[in-house]
């Protein structure tokens, strides 16, 4: 269970802030690099590289590096521009002609820089004040649609070092944004003044507010048996069916996800986005769906040990309400964590674990955010976990008949100086257990252009969830996998595979 804890970095990319408070407010700190920082200090990246620039001194994540440059320095994140297709990109800015975060010079200069990545982006909102590390700072967001209607996002995170104004500037698609949140949220909070800075020992751990007694969670609808002798109450072992939702399945479990929210992929976790949520991008609430393969079991005392050191590196100072309750989720069996504190400004937050058993690990949808956020979205998680559906095996055969045939993934970037990417790739998965896989990539820019060609092939096997695609020269991939039906064309069903969508060539019913 420790490492499905771990995986709620995804849920730690923005703060949660009150705007009509003074002091800030507490934060959804990433568990491995405890991306909370306390006010005006700076936080570490366990595991990450330091790095200085202008006289700032920042971390970058394992696997991150910088790329200087004459206009400031590229932030790398790995596993970036595959096939060489841009869809992200991050810098770290100097603004050489601008004093000030506030007022119009500043908003002009931001706007300026949005069209010159792509005309037509505009503000969503007005600009936040924020605390970047320890300096003072500015976000603006601007979006628009792109290439095919995808949405391309440009956010400038500035900020007041000394006399000095620098940026951290992400631009790109907006899903491939989404998905380098979390690192690029620790980035920014571990900016700090260049020189030495010895880590600060971590704050004495403040006493827990009194623990009012632990909600009973029940699928909703449902009835409570009665409880057996030295028992809780316990709904029927029967799944629910969410009226209106979609059918969906997460490591073998299937569920309903309601109208109107939809699901969003990562490499550690799956999110699970109301459509009214954080509005304004400030983080109120989060449901994100996480699995450890290394873990098959829910109960035991180094299970709830790990689960309490996991849940005091994500929020350290919350209190575990309660006992863990044994309680059902439809048809599965499960665990339920309530853990409570509150942020900076008083106002209370929440930690909600619902583990239960996938198949072949340990999962657990979690829910955290202000807890008068998390009650108004009560009824209505507790709808999905109601319609939850225990893992059912099935022939190794089900899976090929249904994935077998062609699928397509097509990426185009153009660039308003006059540059632009490309990539064509397709994924042919052969009902007798062979792959091919095809790819085509070319950039170009004023000063030249780029192409290139992939192509491998081997054998290919499946689960509900996930496809493993094992090379000819014995190289093996495995792919977190999602079925879905196309979000503007329904009656053509897509794979995604590890966040990227693959529609269907081959002619076939929607999912």
């Amino acid at each position: 269970m420790n490492t499905i804890l771990l995986g709620l970095v995804l849920l730690s990319a923005v703060t949660l802030q009150d705007p009509d408070a003074k002091a800030p407010s507490g934060r959804l700190a990433k568990a491995a690099a405890a991306l909370g920082a306390q006010e005006g200090k700076a936080r570490r990246i366990a595991g990450g590289s330091e790095h200085t620039f202008a006289g700032v001194s920042y971390d970058l994540p394992r696997g991150w590096s910088p790329k200087a440059g004459a206009d400031g320095t590229e932030l790398v994140p790995p596993g970036a521009t595959p096939g060489g297709v841009l869809e992200e990109k991050y810098m770290l800015l100097r603004v050489e002609d601008l004093d000030a975060l506030e007022g119009e010079d500043a908003d002009d200069a931001v706007q300026e820089l949005a069209d010159a990545v792509h005309e037509g982006l505009e503000a969503k909102g007005r600009p936040r004040s924020v605390t970047l590390g320890e300096f003072p700072g500015r976000v603006w967001s601007l979006a628009g649609a792109g290439p095919g209607g995808r949405v391309i996002a440009v956010r400038v995170h500035g900020f007041r070092a000394g006399a000095k104004v620098c940026a951290v500037v992400a631009l790109g698609f907006a899903d491939t944004l989404l998905r380098r949140d979390v690192d690029l949220a620790a980035i920014l909070a571990s900016l700090r003044p260049a020189g030495p800075a010895p880590r600060t020992k971590p704050e004495p751990r403040a006493e827990p507010a009194e623990a009012a007694e632990a909600p009973q969670v029940r699928p909703a609808g449902a009835e409570p048996r009665a409880p057996e002798e030295g028992g809780a109450a316990t709904p029927p072992a029967a799944r629910t069916p969410l009226p209106g939702g979609t059918a969906q399945r997460f490591r073998g479990v299937a569920f309903d996800l309601p109208k109107g929210w939809r699901m969003q992929d990562g490499e550690q976790g799956t999110l699970l986005v109301p459509a009214d949520a954080n509005p304004d991008g400030v983080l109120e609430e989060a449901y994100v769906l996480v699995a450890d393969p290394e873990t098959r079991a829910l109960d035991g005392a180094a299970v709830e040990a790990q689960v309490e050191e996991a849940i005091q590196q994500l929020q350290p100072g919350v209190t575990r309400q309660g006992k863990v309750q044994k309680v059902r989720f439809g048809e599965v069996d499960g665990r339920l964590y309530v853990f409570t504190g509150s942020d900076p400004a008083g106002r209370r937050l929440e930690v909600r674990v619902h583990g239960f058993l996938g198949q072949g690990a340990a999962c657990a949808l979690v829910a955290l955010g202000y807890q008068d956020v998390l009650a108004r979205r009560a009824r209505t998680l507790q709808a999905v976990l109601a319609s939850m559906a225990a893992p059912k095996p099935g022939a190794p055969g089900e899976s090929r008949a249904e994935l077998a045939g062609q699928w397509a993934y097509l990426a185009n970037f153009n660039a308003t100086n006059g540059g632009g990417s490309m990539t064509s790739t397709t994924l042919t998965l052969g009902a007798d257990g062979s792959y091919v896989f095809h790819a085509v990539s070319s950039s170009s820019n004023p000063f030249g252009s780029v192409a290139g060609e992939t192509r491998h092939s081997g054998t290919w096997r499946a689960t509900a969830d996930s496809l493993t695609l094992v090379g000819s020269d014995g190289a093996e991939h495995t792919y977190a996998l999602v079925k879905r039906n196309h979000p503007q064309n329904r009656q053509d069903p897509m794979i995604v595979l590890d966040g990227r969508a693959f529609v269907t060539a081959t002619p076939r019913r929607p999912w």
